[in-house]
């Protein structure tokens, strides 16, 4: 740990201003001080979450940064238990400790918790209403009285230095430190005559929130929380809504925030952007080699790639996260480049003469040496990518090991499978089509 700030008085999770809340910002060494695995980021939390775990007077959360700063407050997912008809807080409260309890049980999630406190020390003011009518003292001088003294009121702005400063007036500290100090406070009645606060209002400890957040205008509980270990956000998220459905009433319901609204809104685009690379790269193949079944036999095997790619993302326990996904989308293009080398080859020696197994095994062979050379050459270019440490590992190994299995189911697919599935769709394209036809057709719009 590099140095640490503490900021009291302040909950960083709902931005707002709680006496009973604080926040610490812990600035670690540089990666290159911390190379051993009980230095990492992980080991760190953990070390200190074992040693706060026997605390019992506050409820402790370690979380990182969010991954995009300004979108979200702290990293994992952002869930809002909401309540439509703002019913009682103590079963509202019940129903997120019920949520959060098992989240905690659930193995997609990490941890879950939540910084709303229902039972915060607080000081309540009752004003006698009738007295204070009896005694001429309206109600909102009583309430300015106690803002002005306690909390502070804005007064007007003077020019200083050229500068426009603002005046606000409050009570010094010694004067505003003890509860005993609010009855000491006099209000100005109605003849101009000071009246003592003590006269009106009664002063009581209570038990309660210290604010109550609202999210999309219903009232609001905000449960943070962070996927287990190989487990994607997606993943934790699905598991939370799980759980809500399950337990939430119809007067009961939830909504994402933060970086967690924002991947629920492009999570479902996802689909679409690989059946669109899928699309292009079908539609420029059909026009290259002006046939519709062709570029089947080479993106065939782009399905198979991206298992493999998965598999070896999820055997390492890296969650399929963007960059994993921009690897699948890569990985279109490159099993389609190593299939194109031998459909290519095969459809031309089909072309003159010989039979469809005999194109298959020979462009096979004929291009297995380019496969493997292509291939290797682009394995060994990631493997940086894969054994990288340090700032911004994480990304990097997300899409170096998903290119590395990728590539490396595309090297058996490409010269093993490739051949057999051209066979195949090669004969029964040729029951309906004459490939002496089409090459006579060729040469006569040449």
């Amino acid at each position: 740990v590099k140095y640490v700030v503490a900021v009291d008085g302040f909950s960083l999770l709902s931005e707002t201003m709680d006496s009973s809340a604080g926040a610490f910002f812990i600035t670690l060494d540089h990666w290159e001080e911390r190379k051993s695995d009980d230095l990492k980021w992980e080991a760190i939390r953990q070390n200190l979450m074992s040693k706060v775990a026997n605390i019992s007077d506050a409820r402790i959360a370690l979380f990182n940064v969010p991954a995009i700063p300004g979108i979200g407050l702290v990293g994992g997912f952002d869930f809002r238990l909401q309540d439509y008809m703002a019913g009682s807080m103590d079963r509202f409260v019940n129903f997120a400790n019920q949520i959060i309890a098992k989240a905690n049980a659930d193995p997609r999630i990490k941890f879950a918790y939540t910084s709303f406190t229902p039972t915060t020390p607080s000081v309540q003011i009752e004003i006698d209403r009738d007295k204070a009518k009896t005694l001429g003292l309206k109600i909102d001088a009583i309430y300015n009285t106690l803002q002005a003294y306690l909390g502070s009121i804005y007064v007007n702005d003077f020019t200083k230095y050229g500068r426009i400063f603002k005046v606000y007036v409050q009570a010094n500290k010694d004067f505003r430190d003890e509860k005993s100090d609010i009855l000491k406070l006099y209000v100005k009645n109605n003849k101009g005559k000071m009246v003592p606060l003590s006269s009106i209002a009664k002063i009581k400890d209570v038990l309660g929130p210290q604010q109550i957040t609202h999210y999309n205008i219903y009232r609001s509980i905000t449960i943070n929380g962070s996927p287990a270990e190989g487990r994607s956000s997606g993943e934790a998220m699905e598991a939370m809504e799980e759980i809500a459905k399950g337990l939430l009433p119809k007067s009961y319901g939830f909504e994402w925030s933060g970086m967690s609204l924002q991947e629920k809104i492009a999570g479902s685009t996802a689909v679409f952007v690989f059946a669109f690379a899928l699309i292009v790269v079908y539609l420029v193949l059909a026009g290259q080699y002006e046939s519709w079944v062709l570029p089947v036999m080479i993106l065939i095997s782009v399905p198979l790639v991206m298992l493999g790619a998965l598999l070896a993302v999820r055997s390492v326990g890296i969650e399929n996260n963007i960059f994993v996904q921009v690897g699948l989308v890569l990985l279109i293009g490159l099993s389609s480049k190593n299939a194109i080398l031998i459909v290519e080859f095969a459809k031309e020696l089909r072309e003159q003469g010989q039979s469809i197994i005999e194109a298959a095994i020979n462009a096979a062979k004929l291009r297995f040496r380019a496969i493997l050379m292509t291939t290797f050459s682009f394995i060994l270019g990631i493997i940086p990518l894969v054994l990288n440490d340090g700032a911004g590992a994480t990304t990097q190994h997300s899409i170096g090991v998903g290119l590395l299995g990728g590539m490396g189911v595309a090297t058996f697919v490409s010269t093993l499978f490739v051949p057999v599935v051209y066979v195949l769709l090669e004969s029964l394209r040729e029951k309906f089509v004459s490939v002496e036809e089409e090459v006579e057709n060729r040469r006569m719009l040449d």
